[in-house]
């Protein structure tokens, strides 16, 4: 029987799994589709019922999912701070309307970039719940 400390870590790393798979495909089954698996086994591994192995993280890996992310619980992007790291995964939490209100808060508070972020609003694809 595995210890607490362990269930923990095991559980944490589902977790950071999920929110990546997410990130990248709002639709678990999609996915799994992609990576060549089923969408059960796939669902086992974002309940931390099974164990993530080399190959398994070598093909989302090849999917684009932030390996060091899942595993540390630190982004791989080394080109952002802490601080703008902390915001990008709490803004990848969020629901389609409360980031579509964030948005247009941070519309408020910059006006002059306004017009960039609406910009970039059409490339952020709007996540499905499952």
């Amino acid at each position: 029987m595995k210890q607490q400390p362990e269930i923990n870590r095991v559980l944490n790393f589902a977790v950071r799994l999920a929110e990546e798979r997410k990130r990248l495909s709002p639709h678990q089954g999609e996915f799994a589709g992609k990576i060549g698996i089923s969408q059960a086994r796939q669902s086992l591994y974002e309940r931390g019922e099974r164990e993530l192995k080399a190959d398994y993280l070598e093909l989302v890996a090849a999917q684009g999912l932030d390996i060091q992310y899942v595993i540390t619980g630190r982004r791989a992007e080394s080109s952002l701070d802490a601080t703008t790291s902390a915001l990008v995964t709490a803004t990848m939490a969020l629901s389609d309307s409360q980031r579509s209100a964030l948005l247009a808060f941070l519309d408020t508070l910059q006006p002059a970039a306004a017009s960039t972020m609406h910009d970039r609003r059409a490339t952020f694809a709007p996540l499905a719940p499952d």
